[in-house]
Parts: C-alpha cells; structure tokens; sequence
C-alpha cells in the first residue's frame, strides 16, 4: 500500500529547511518560526506514534512537542547538518529523549511552553496545504491522513516504529533496520508489511459510526 495521503500532507525534508536553518543562525527574525512550522507536522504524528494509546492517555502530544523544540533551540545555533534530513532526526531523538523522561518522571505540571519557545503551532506557516491542490482536495487528503495517522497510534509499539521511520522519517531500509535493532533488512522489511497489512484492515472496516458501541 501507497501511503502517499500521509507522505503529501507533510511539509518535504528538503533543502530549504538547511537554508533557514541557516537563516535563523544569522540573526533573521522568523526564519525560526518558519524553520520549526516546517518540521511541526512531522514531529506531532512521531510524537503521537511513539506514545501510543497508553502514553497518550496521561501524556499530552503537545506539551511533548514543544518541550522538544525547546530542548532543542540552543543545539540549532550551532548545528551543522549532514543533509537533508539531519534536522529531523535531531528533532526526532529530542521527542524521544522527552517521552522517556515525561514516563519515567511521571506527569509533572504543566508550563506555558509555547511561550518559552515563542512559536504558535497553530499559525498558518506551522500547518501549509499540500501544492497544488484545490481546496477540497487538499481537505481529503489530510482526512485520509488523519485517519491513517490515527490507525498508527493503535497498533503494536514494533509496528508504530516502523511506520515511523519508514514513512514519517523516510528512513532507508538499513536506518529502519538499525533503529529497531532487527538483524536483517528482510526483518524490517517484513514488520513493515505487517504494519500495513493492519492499517489496511481498519481501513477496509471503515470508520466506526458516531453510534458504535466498543
């Protein structure tokens, strides 16, 4: 299965984010916003994905999200990345270095962390449509997206981490092979499989009614 509608409604990992990133380490107000706006979709859904539904239940995505990007302001002043997709993996393993602390130390209380960070995740720059699409296109897509998004967040840790990094960090095969510490590409390649062979099971029920009873 194609999970393009996911791929489509994620701001690209290209080189413009080298270039603000850039930008922002010569002083250019916004170039910031800007820089973490392109990145938030992506490290929302890891966030989601990695907390799963028993995290997500006392963890919230968003005290996750920008705790990370506040950890991460002073390492972006002087990072130099390797490529295109450093800057998300940097990103990525300060989510993961924040879930862990949020279980280990137990839900602390909350802090205006938007503030600190001095970045609205709900401007428009932190949410851009897909290129070229109408309107309503541009609306289906990210419906599709969501509801694939939302599959991830229930199924098995294994599985949420392989789409993880096959599809929300376009990882290659042998990244997705070490970060789950598997021996064979063939192992990745095979729990990936499965991963959507279950997305395409829900996907073939449908959405549950407003009136379904669990």
């Amino acid at each position: 299965m194609s999970f393009d509608p996911v791929r489509s409604s994620l701001p690209p990992i290209e080189n413009v984010s080298r270039e603000l990133l850039r930008r922002h380490q010569a002083g250019e107000s916004g170039a910031l916003d800007e820089l973490l706006g392109r990145y938030l979709p992506r490290v929302t859904r890891i966030v989601s994905a990695r907390l799963g539904s028993a995290l997500a239940k006392w963890i919230e995505v968003d005290d996750v999200v920008q705790e990370m990007f506040r950890r991460t302001l002073d390492a972006l002043d002087d990072f130099v990345p390797r490529d295109d997709k450093s800057l998300m993996r940097l990103f990525a393993t300060k989510a993961e270095q924040v879930i862990r602390d949020e279980h280990k130390h137990g839900r602390r209380d909350k802090r205006d962390r938007r503030r600190e960070v001095g970045f609205d995740p709900h401007a428009s720059h932190a949410h851009p449509a897909g290129v070229g699409d109408s309107p309503s296109q541009d609306v289906s897509k990210k419906e599709l997206a969501a509801w694939i998004d939302e599959i991830v967040h229930g199924l098995e840790p294994d599985l949420r981490e392989v789409f993880v990094q096959r599809v929300y960090l376009e990882s290659t095969w042998e990244e997705t092979r070490v970060a789950l510490d598997l021996t064979t590409r063939q192992a990745a390649e095979r729990l990936y499989t499965k991963a959507q062979l279950e997305i395409v099971k829900v996907l073939a029920r449908g959405r549950p009614g407003p009136d379904a009873v669990d």
